[in-house]
C-alpha cells in the first residue's frame, strides 16, 4: 500500500475504533429494524441478524482494495443477514426492504445475475441501505441514522453453501486446483436441484387443499380432525365468497405464515376438532352477529376472510383460549365489542 494510502486507511481506522460503541448499537439497532419491517411479510424467516465489522477485518480490506475514500467506499462497517427458507422469498424480501429504506441502486447487487448460465456459485442479494423518512426520525433507531449498510440476503441452503465456500476457500488463502473449485461449484448446483424439491414439497399444499375440498363437497370426512388442509378447504366450501388462504396468496397479500396452523389449535382446544362440529359454528347465529358486528367496527364491507371467520368462532367459544393464541389481538376495538356483547349475554 502506498503511504498516502496507508495514511489514509489508518485515520479511517482510527476515527472507526473510536466510534465503535456507536457502530455496535447500529449493528443491534439494524437487526431490530429489519425485524420489524419485515413483521407482517408472509415469508417464512429463519433468522436476522448483523454485526459490527471486526479491526482486522477492516485493515486487511482496506489493505486489498487500496481505497481512496474510505469513509464512502467502505459500505459494510455495519452487515445485517436475512436467511429465508426458500429462495423464491428473497425477491420478496428484497422488495420490502427496498420500500421501506434508502437503497444505493449502485452498489447493490444479485451475485445470482453476475453468475453466467452454465455457472453455479455464491447466489446472494446484497443490498447497500440506509433509512430514510419515518424510520430515519424514530429514537429507537438513532445510531443507524445516516449510516450505509449491507444487507445479504439468500435462503439457508444458500448460506449453508456460502459459509462453507467462504471458509474452505476464500479464508483459507489457498490456491485449490480448477478441479476442486469445480466440485464446490458442483454441490452450488446440487443445492439449487434441493431448493425446487423443498420447493415442489411446500407447493403441493395447493393439490391437497383441492383433493380435500372435492371430499367436502361429497360429504365426506365429516368427522376427519381438522388440520390446516381440512381447514382452508372447509372453509371454501362453506364461504365461497369470503376471501380465503389461497385467494389472499393468489392477490399477492397473503394471510401472516403458519396462521392457520394456530388457529386449528386454537379451534381444537375450544371444542371444533372436526369438520361437522366446525360446520355447526359456521352456521350459528352468534357467529353471524359477532362477523356483523366485528364489520362494523373496522368499517368491512366484503364478507370476513375466514382468517377472521375463525378467530371470531374460537373467541365465542373461549375468550381465554383465544387470548392464548391470538394475544395480538386482544386490544383490536372488533375484538373488544365481540368480546363486550358476549359478556352482557
Amino acid at each position: 500500500m502506498a503511504r498516502t494510502l496507508r495514511v489514509t486507511a489508518g485515520r479511517f481506522l482510527k476515527k472507526f475504533e473510536a466510534e465503535r460503541p456507536t457502530y455496535e448499537k447500529a449493528a443491534e439497532q439494524a437487526t431490530a429494524l429489519i425485524k420489524e419491517i419485515l413483521i407482517n411479510s408472509p415469508v417464512l424467516i429463519h433468522l436476522v441478524t448483523a454485526r459490527c465489522k471486526g479491526t482486522p477485518s477492516l485493515w486487511l480490506k482496506l489493505c486489498e482494495k487500496r481505497y481512496r475514500r474510505p469513509k464512502q467506499q467502505v459500505t459494510d462497517l455495519v452487515a445485517a443477514r436475512v436467511i429465508t427458507y426458500y429462495n423464491d422469498q428473497v425477491p420478496l424480501v428484497v422488495k420490502a426492504l427496498s420500500d421501506a429504506l434508502e437503497i444505493n441502486v449502485h452498489k447493490s447487487v444479485d451475485k445470482k445475475q453476475e453468475l453466467a448460465t452454465v455457472e453455479f456459485g455464491y447466489t446472494s442479494v446484497h443490498l447497500i441501505a440506509r433509512t430514510k423518512g419515518g424510520w430515519a426520525t424514530r429514537p429507537e433507531y438513532y445510531d443507524l441514522r445516516n449510516k450505509w449498510f449491507e444487507i445479504q440476503i439468500r435462503s439457508v441452503l444458500e448460506h449453508a453453501w456460502a459459509e462453507i465456500e467462504h471458509e474452505v476457500v476464500y479464508k483459507s488463502g489457498i490456491k485449490f486446483p480448477p478441479l476442486i473449485k469445480r466440485r464446490f461449484a458442483r454441490m452450488a448446483g446440487a443445492i439449487e436441484i434441493l431448493e425446487e424439491e423443498f420447493r415442489a414439497l411446500r407447493d403441493h399444499q395447493d393439490k391437497l387443499i383441492s383433493a380435500q375440498r372435492l371430499r367436502y363437497e361429497a360429504g365426506n370426512d365429516s368427522m376427519a380432525a381438522l388440520d390446516s388442509v381440512r381447514l382452508i378447504a372447509l372453509l371454501e366450501c362453506e364461504r365461497p365468497g369470503s376471501l380465503g388462504w389461497r385467494a389472499a396468496a393468489a392477490k399477492g397479500e397473503p394471510f401472516p405464515a403458519h396462521i392457520e396452523n394456530r388457529c386449528v389449535k386454537a379451534l381444537s382446544h375450544s371444542g371444533i376438532r372436526n369438520a361437522r362440529t366446525l360446520r355447526t359454528a359456521l352456521r350459528s347465529r352468534d357467529l353471524k352477529d359477532a362477523e356483523e358486528l366485528f364489520a362494523r367496527e373496522h368499517r368491512i364491507s366484503d364478507p370476513l376472510s375466514h382468517l377472521n371467520t375463525a378467530r371470531l368462532i374460537v373467541l365465542l367459544r373461549s375468550p381465554i383460549i383465544f387470548g392464548d393464541y391470538f394475544p395480538e389481538l386482544l386490544s383490536d376495538v372488533g375484538i373488544e365489542r365481540v368480546m363486550a356483547k358476549r359478556r352482557k349475554k
